[in-house]
């Protein structure tokens, strides 16, 4: 048996060397494997018709010169059919085709012209040629030729009718009916029987290739559909991603207090992200800790109890995110146990922790967790870097805002720590107070003893307006740097309108700038004026060449710039005894 599986084998790999072409095109090679499978038919069919000649000779129906001159005939195409093989086989099928079918034309044209005229037995033999002209070349080939050997046949008719043409050799009754016999059966096995089998086989071939080029295209199609639902759906889920962090950065803008921003931020994530649980943690100023300042979602807080104070030198996900600056991803049970030791992880599938970076500094760590598997994804981890890194700039922004608040703060106290100062030095110049009054007839220092009561007993914070003995009162504190400074009191019989209370205002803020102002040229005149004597005290006593007159130039010019009573400068000797040197 296996014998003969192998013989059937060596068969086939034989005819498949003969009639086999080697192309890069599916076409090409079927055409090319017809072709040459046509050559071996063609080939059998001349020895065929050289064969019923030579019988001719053998049944008395021709002389043998006759035989072997017709014979002679169908065997020139044998080369002709091998050549052609060999030219396909070659590559040049597109060549060797039209050259076949014309020369089988030109053969047989003059095979009919040589035996008998119009009425050769060659004649049937043009149904070859007809067929393999229009199964290989073209199907208008087959019109074409048919058309050629009708007219072909016309001109040799009218011309034996004219008397112009007589055949060079006429076969007996008997040669050309077995003749006729014998080409009829041949052309019903080749052109009915092979050819048909040929063409339908290739047919049935080519509606094959098809239907598998159609159930490729539909697979195609369908996995194009699947490739289309997929980019679809991936594009929607980026879309809804995309929606999330414009969510989150739109939520927090405008939120300018650290306190407010984080746990606004963790409510969003959680919300449009669709996060389990959410925690934000920023690094401390000493840069030793990460604190837990923001939760959200679910138990978050239990989630994260025992873990809001977070030392970097330990070993853990975030203080590897704070280390490295990227992102940690943990999904699995080992991963798990890797960063967090033997803890409850039930509920929890995906962790993510990512940094929060600003100006390549690490401020914090955002950590996310899920109770789906391999809930963070690329695509989702893209989106979730960008809204990290944009929620990194936020809190940077606060911070920032937060610290140049606390500066101004402090500078605003300051500069209002030296005003208050600098009216205690002003006041203390005129005995700590100064108070005017105004009765229609003049200005006088001092104030009466029923408005002095009245100040004490009423300090304004505000312009208000009271009725007071009488009398309805309108007060108005005197504030330079929001520090208060004095009071301005106005007295009338009939009450304070809208209007009057406006311009009270006005005054009162003018006022106080003016009085400011007042006060700054006051001190800028009196340093100016203790710079000048200095210079002068300095120049007298660097004029004097002598320790005595330097020491009385020096004692002088003190005591009288500082308009004191007596002063006295004294100077040690090595010794330790004192010794006064000048005095006045």
């Amino acid at each position: 048996m296996a014998a003969q599986s192998a013989t059937t084998s060596a068969s086939l790999n034989w005819w498949e060397r003969w009639v086999g072409v080697e192309s890069s095109d599916p076409e090409i090679a079927r055409q090319g494997r017809v072709f040459n499978i046509l050559m071996i038919i063609s080939t059998v069919l001349v020895l065929y018709v050289a064969a019923l000649f030579l019988i001719s000779n053998l049944l008395g129906y021709l002389d043998l010169r006759t035989a072997v001159i017709a014979a002679a005939f169908p065997l020139a195409f044998v080369p002709a059919s091998l050549g052609c093989i060999a030219l396909a086989k070659r590559g040049y099928l597109r060549r060797a085709v039209p050259l076949y079918v014309w020369l089988n034309f030109v053969g047989i044209s003059t095979a009919c012209f040589v035996f008998d005229g119009p009425i050769s037995v060659a004649w049937l033999l043009f149904l070859w040629t007809i067929t393999v002209a229009g199964t290989l070349i073209a199907p208008h080939y087959s019109l074409t030729m048919t058309a050629l050997v009708v007219g072909y046949y016309m001109l040799l008719l009218g011309a034996a009718e004219l008397g112009l043409y007589s055949a060079p050799i006429s076969l007996t009754p008997e040669a050309r009916l077995f003749q006729t016999y014998g080409l009829i059966i041949a052309m019903l096995i080749t052109t009915a029987g092979l050819l048909t089998y040929l063409n339908m086989r290739s047919l049935n071939s080519t509606l094959g290739n098809l239907v598998v080029a159609t159930q490729d295209l539909e697979h195609s199609q369908q996995e194009l559909e699947q490739r289309v639902e997929d980019r679809t759906l991936t594009l929607r889920q980026r879309a809804a991603q995309f929606r999330a962090i414009v969510g989150v950065a739109q939520g927090t803008t405008g939120i300018t207090d650290v306190g407010e921003l984080l746990p606004a931020a963790a409510d969003l994530i959680c919300t449009d992200f669709g996060i389990t649980h959410v925690g934000i943690y920023l690094v401390d100023d000493t840069h030793e800790q990460l604190r837990l300042r923001a939760t959200s979602g679910g138990i978050a807080a239990q989630r994260f109890e025992g873990k809001q104070n977070l030392r970097l030198v330990d070993s853990g996900l975030l203080q590897s995110v704070v280390a490295t600056a990227r992102l940690r991803l943990a999904s699995t049970t080992a991963e798990f146990a890797r960063w967090h030791g033997q803890e409850d992880w039930v509920e929890i599938h995906s962790e993510i922790a990512l940094p929060l970076e600003t100006a390549g500094r690490i401020i914090g760590v955002l950590d996310l967790l899920s109770d789906q598997v391999e809930a963070f994804d690329q695509a989702t981890r893209e989106a979730l870097v960008l809204m990290a890194n944009n929620l990194a700039a936020s809190i940077e922004n606060a911070l920032l805002l937060s610290q140049m608040q606390e500066s101004l703060t402090r500078l605003e106290k300051y500069q209002e720590e030296d005003v208050v100062r600098g009216w205690r030095m002003a006041l203390a110049r005129r005995n700590r107070r100064l108070d005017y009054a105004y009765d229609r007839l003049s200005v006088r220092p001092g104030l009466p003893e029923d408005l002095s009561q009245l100040v004490e007993a009423h300090p304004p914070t505000r312009v208000e307006t009271l009725e007071y003995a009488g009398s309805h009162w309108l007060m108005a504190p005197l504030r330079v740097q929001q520090g208060l400074l004095g009071t301005l009191t106005f007295e009338s019989s009939r009450p304070w309108t809208d209007d009057q209370r406006r311009l009270a205002e006005t005054v009162v803020d003018q006022l106080g700038l003016a009085l400011e102002n007042a006060r700054l040229l006051e001190d800028t005149r009196l340093s100016a004026q203790r710079e000048q004597a200095r210079g002068e005290i300095v120049g007298r006593v660097r004029g004097s060449v002598q320790i005595d007159a330097v020491l009385r130039s020096a004692v002088e010019e003190l005591g009288r710039a500082l308009q004191v009573e007596r002063a006295r400068i004294q100077l040690l000797p090595p010794s330790g005894r004192v010794t006064e040197k000048a005095g006045g």
